[in-house]
């Protein structure tokens, strides 16, 4: 037979799991993902066999996962100018049907305006954006044909144009503003 200060910490306990249970309840019916998860937590802690519990703290992490959140910014090359028309892509998660990730694709949420200004709206779920832009230049077409007429120096020139260089930055999301200085990578 449990001693009295056992029997009274299992009172104590099922009475916290049944408030908690109820805050969590409430907090997810009006949205308040983050908060019924504190709350389903603490049951959890009580009672980890609650398969109540156990199923809404998942339904809470997909919420969660699936809210949308903006990430703003500036975008800059190593010199510090603003970079306009950057391509920023996030990675988005393709998951089976018990939520496991099976594939991450980089798809397209935006670019920069004329200031290097960025605000793009992303899931939750998403820790990673990429960002990139292609340099080109028509004196690189004239320098690498000048004083050359063969059908090489065209191609070579019009190679060189349009592959001189890209900048680039693939950064975690840690906040809701991250400034970005890409780097460049010839190619």
């Amino acid at each position: 037979m449990p001693d009295d200060n056992t029997l009274s910490k299992r009172i104590e306990d099922a009475g916290t799991a049944f408030d908690s249970k109820s805050a969590g309840d409430s907090d997810y019916n009006a949205g308040n993902f983050d908060k019924a998860l504190t709350e389903y937590e603490k049951v959890h802690g009580i009672n980890p066999k609650d398969t109540y519990i156990a199923e809404r703290i998942n339904l809470c992490n997909d919420k969660i996962a699936n809210q949308p959140r903006v990430i703003r910014g500036k975008v800059t090359n190593a010199k510090g100018e603003t970079v306009k028309d950057v391509k920023i892509e996030a990675e988005f998660y393709k998951k089976d049907k018990n939520g496991a990730t099976i594939e991450a694709k980089w798809k397209p949420v935006g670019k920069t305006d004329d200031q290097g200004n960025y605000s793009v709206t992303v899931l939750g779920e998403t820790t990673k954006l990429r960002f990139s832009k292609n340099e080109r230049s028509l004196t690189d077409v004239s320098t690498a044909m000048s004083g050359r007429t063969d059908a090489n120096a065209v191609i070579g020139g019009l190679s060189g144009y349009f592959n001189k260089a890209k900048l680039k930055a693939e950064v975690q999301i840690t906040s809701e503003k991250i400034d970005v200085v890409l780097k460049e990578v010839v190619l």
